[in-house]
C-alpha cells in the first residue's frame, strides 16, 4: 500500500492515513488478512514521523478494523467485500451473458471487452460513483485515486452538489466519503 499524504492538508496526518487504510478496505484493496505495511515502511516512504503513524495504526486497532498478527504486524481484521448475495447474482448474470453471447455466435471474451468499452461510456455519462467532501479540491482529487484504482469513473462531490444530485433524483449507487463527514452525509434523505 502506498501513501500519498499532503502535508499542507487541513487535515492532520493521522487522519490522512486512517482515511487511506479505510478507503483501501472499502473498495477492495485491503481485505481481511492483508498485512499492512511497518510503521517504519511507511516512515521511509512518506517522511512522516512514527508516532503519528503509530497513533493512526493505534486509532484503526481501538475501533477494530486492524489487529495484530504474527511478527508483531497489523493485519486488516474486517472485510468490506461484496455480500454472498450480490456475489451470487454478478455469477448468474456472468453465466447467463456467456451463453447468450455463445448463442448468437460471440466469442466471450470479445463480448468482455465490448461490454466493458460501453460500461465506461455509460459511466462517464451516468455516473455510479462519487467521493463526496466538503472540499471540493478534496473530493476531486479522492476521486481521481479511486478511479485509478478501480479503473471506473468516480465523479467528486462537494456536501452541497451531493444534496442537490440528491434532489435531482441522481442514480448514485456508491458514495464514498471522508470518515470525517460520514454521519453528516450519511443523514441526508435519499
Amino acid at each position: 500500500m502506498e501513501f500519498q499524504i499532503e502535508k499542507n492538508s487541513p487535515v492532520p496526518v493521522i487522519n490522512q492515513i486512517q482515511e487511506q487504510i479505510k478507503m483501501s478496505m472499502a473498495i477492495g484493496v485491503l481485505k481481511r488478512g492483508d498485512i499492512l505495511p511497518s510503521i517504519r515502511e511507511v516512515e521511509k516512504q512518506t517522511g512522516i514521523n512514527r508516532g503519528q503513524i503509530h497513533r493512526a495504526y493505534l486509532a484503526l486497532h481501538q475501533s477494530g478494523l486492524i489487529s495484530q498478527a504474527p511478527g508483531k504486524r497489523l493485519a486488516v481484521t474486517v472485510s468490506a467485500a461484496a455480500p454472498d448475495l450480490i456475489n451470487r447474482k454478478c455469477l448468474e448474470l456472468a453465466r447467463d451473458t456467456i451463453k447468450r453471447a455463445r448463442r448468437i455466435g460471440v466469442s466471450p471474451i470479445a463480448f468482455a471487452r465490448y461490454l466493458g468499452r460501453n460500461s465506461q461510456e455509460d459511466e462517464r455519462d451516468h455516473p455510479f460513483i462519487a467521493y463526496v467532501d466538503v472540499d471540493k479540491g478534496a473530493a476531486l482529487r479522492r476521486a481521481e485515486q479511486v478511479s485509478q484504482i478501480w479503473g471506473a469513473s468516480v465523479i467528486g462531490l462537494t456536501v452541497d452538489e451531493f444534496k442537490l444530485a440528491l434532489g435531482r433524483g441522481s442514480k448514485l449507487k456508491k458514495v464514498l466519503v471522508n470518515h470525517l463527514h460520514h454521519d453528516r452525509i450519511r443523514c441526508l434523505p435519499r
